[in-house]
């Protein structure tokens, strides 16, 4: 009885602690919208763990690999072949992202790259496809494009780096001031919450335009476009709490905050 108790209390422990990869691969599902969520799932676990939970699973990242690989040749329909290809963007992004939290396999995650950018094709929208490349690029690795193999970047003059400048941080709030009510203190608060995350992604603009910098390139316009109406709307929002108009200021920090998530999105975050 103490031994059914005790492998019982064992098998609770697992279901929580192991990566949700490594049972879904058990289970080996045609629905890739479970393996993908299996995979996000599994990054806090390596996470929480660290290098000794990673090397203990080490080979579930070649299993997942192959597993993607394996429904390659049934993915016939172009849906079918962008959901593939997403999965194997999810993946790459657990194995080595190189803008946030990955276990290390940098060279795996080349590979999921370079197939997910290989079976969006020429249907992958334009977004998807520079995400791909940016990640990519990051890595130093050349692209794997549809009915053309691989592609080996031309080899291109070097160019002189760019001087890259820090981007100014957001404005802090203005003083309180004596008689302020309790909608001062609710925009307050939302701007110091709005323009945390603003600043975080700031950190991850400049590190992206500092290595491109360094190669002679610079940001896409897309990116620089965001980041300049955040900066702009959370300035004003800073201006209106400082004249006493809340109203617009809650307008302006809720733009800014959504120019904060269109910018992420470009990042990848």
């Amino acid at each position: 009885m103490r031994s059914a108790v005790l492998l019982i209390s064992l098998g609770c422990i697992w279901a929580q602690t192991a990566p949700p990869l490594e049972r879904i691969l058990k289970e080996k599902p045609q629905d890739l919208q479970r393996f993908r969520s299996a995979v996000t799932g599994s990054r806090p676990v390596f996470q929480r763990g660290g290098a000794g939970v990673v090397n203990q699973y080490g080979p579930l990242f070649g299993n997942a690999y192959g597993y993607l690989g394996g429904l390659e040749a049934g993915a016939v329909d172009p849906g079918r072949r962008r959901q593939l290809a997403y999965a194997y963007q999810d993946l790459g992004d657990l194995l080595g992202n190189p803008y946030g939290y990955n276990v290390g396999q940098q060279g795996l995650a080349i590979q999921c790259y370079q197939r997910a950018m290989y079976l969006m094709g020429t249907g992958g929208s334009r977004r998807d496809m520079e995400l791909l490349a940016t990640r990519l690029t990051m890595l130093n690795a050349p692209y794997l494009l549809y009915g053309q193999g691989l592609q080996q970047r031309p080899a291109e003059p070097e160019r002189p780096p760019v001087e890259v400048k820090p981007t100014p941080g957001i404005l802090m709030p203005p003083a309180m001031k004596a008689g302020e009510g309790p909608e001062a203190a609710e925009v307050r608060e939302a701007y110091v919450a709005a323009t945390g995350r603003a600043q975080a992604l700031i950190g991850n603009v400049d590190e992206l335009r500092g290595s491109l910098g360094a190669r002679g390139l610079t940001l896409h316009a897309d990116i620089a476009g965001s980041l300049a109406r955040m900066r702009l709307y959370f300035e004003l929002a800073a201006d209106s709490m400082a004249n006493a108009a809340w109203a617009d200021a809650r307008r302006q920090i809720e733009k800014g905050d959504y120019e904060a998530g269109k910018l992420a999105k470009h990042l990848g975050r």
